[in-house]
């Protein structure tokens, strides 16, 4: 059954005075080929952006080769980018991290750079400067590796933690798919109340996706508010690189930091 959105997002957007940017990222490529295949095919059904988080231990060959296909397909439509480097948890208490306190400034550093060194190799320059760490949870000490290594985009959860992230694009989340749910299954209703919401309130807005966790139902509900989106003339789908331009222009600055309305 397909779930639709009604009008309050339509309403929402149409009282904007000026088109709100969202962006879609899509968290744990390495994970799932089948259920990532189906979610990059929403995506190009709607002709519409979408940044994959890409883990760099958990992607093999296949991954790789799948990405690089629809890469050639869909070109810069498809974002691809760092996330973490095994999505493993380090910490022994509290809140899952895999670049959390109880890693020092050198073994985050290391494996960042590891991180890097195998995506570069299997995608060249088709890998975006971005950054995501695993559960959107990382300190300032991962900040400043980030910096060392000269990657441009950090992007977590609007809620997490503040950090000094000068220098670097805050390309942040604030609508997690998943936490749509009612606890006995999908609540359109709940998307639609919190995207209100958001294209209210924020100039920009990120779109958290777990594609391992999305089923059936949840693609169908995609594909209708991509539809609804992509038409809409005070929305701009955007993928995660193509804001760093956009800060540049609406601060004046000229370097490539930017901050997602958060």
């Amino acid at each position: 059954m397909v779930h639709e959105i009604s009008g309050e997002l339509a309403d929402a957007l149409a009282l904007r005075a000026t088109p709100v940017r969202i962006f879609f990222r899509d968290d744990d490529g390495g994970w799932d080929d089948a259920a990532l295949w189906a979610l990059l095919d929403v995506f190009a059904a709607a002709d519409a952006p979408v940044d994959v988080a890409i883990i760099p231990t958990e992607a093999d060959a296949v991954t790789i080769k799948g990405l690089r296909e629809r890469r050639q397909q869909f070109g810069a439509m498809l974002g691809l980018h760092q996330h973490g480097l095994a999505h493993l948890n380090h910490e022994s208490t509290g809140r899952k991290q895999e670049f959390g306190p109880s890693r020092n400034a050198g073994q985050q550093l290391g494996d960042i750079a590891l991180g890097q060194r195998i995506l570069c190799g299997e995608l060249g320059e088709l890998l975006d400067p971005i950054f995501t760490p695993p559960w959107n949870r990382c300190t300032q000490q991962t900040v400043d590796a980030l910096r060392r290594l000269e990657l441009q985009g950090l992007s977590r959860d609007c809620t997490a933690i503040a950090l000094d992230t000068t220098g670097l694009a805050r390309l942040d989340v604030q609508l997690d798919w998943e936490k749509s749910r009612a606890p006995f299954g999908f609540c359109a209703t709940s998307l639609q109340a919190r995207l209100t919401r958001l294209v209210s309130e924020f100039d920009q807005v990120g779109i958290m996706l777990h594609h391992a966790r999305m089923a059936h139902a949840d693609r169908e509900l995609l594909a209708h508010l991509l539809r609804l989106l992509s038409r809409h003339p005070m929305v701009r789908l955007c993928n995660m690189r193509s804001l760093f331009d956009s800060h540049r222009h609406d601060t004046g600055e000229t370097n490539d930091a930017t901050h997602a309305a958060a």
